[in-house]
């Protein structure tokens, strides 16, 4: 379980023993901040299992610097590489794999794969509006001009 301390509201201070570290945590002498920054995604927590990745060359630096540099990265042809990282299965976890597109693939842990085969069909309520009305059921994705020959897109809920 996550816990952002600065949603926290109505706090009591105790006065009791506390459990050991090792009781509580995975960790057994001390807390590893990146080691546990590098399994949870925007605060998602899940179960930590070993997830195998296949990626483009061009997404190296990217999981390395997501990951720490002493995971493996075993070349599959000269434009892929795969990887075997452990980290927390989450919503936030298969968002982040959205994210690079065709660039990533979950090869190992079906139910990962799964979650981020159900992320696409979700976005299809976003369609581009028809003489700037949103169609019934959907959000307008309309351009709005901010400069000559630029354009920004605004998400317009129903």
């Amino acid at each position: 379980m996550n816990l952002r301390i600065d949603r926290i509201k109505h706090l009591s201070v105790l006065i009791c023993a506390a459990r050991s570290f090792e009781e509580v945590s995975e960790y057994t002498d001390s807390f590893d901040a990146q080691d546990y920054s590098s399994k949870m995604f925007n605060m998602f927590s899940g179960d930590v299992c070993d997830v195998t990745l296949k990626c483009s060359l061009n997404l190296q630096e990217e999981i390395l610097d997501r990951f720490g540099k002493k995971i493996p990265l075993t070349a599959v042809d000269l434009g892929h590489f795969e990887t075997t990282v452990k980290t927390a299965v989450s919503d936030g976890l298969a968002s982040w794999i959205m994210q690079y597109g065709a660039d990533t693939e979950v090869l190992s842990l079906p139910r990962l794969r799964t979650m981020v085969s159900k992320k696409p069909p979700a976005l299809h309520k976003y369609t581009p509006c028809r003489n700037n009305q949103p169609t019934v059921g959907t959000n307008c994705i309309r351009p709005q001009q901010t400069a000559p020959n630029q354009q920004t897109v605004v998400l317009s809920p129903v």
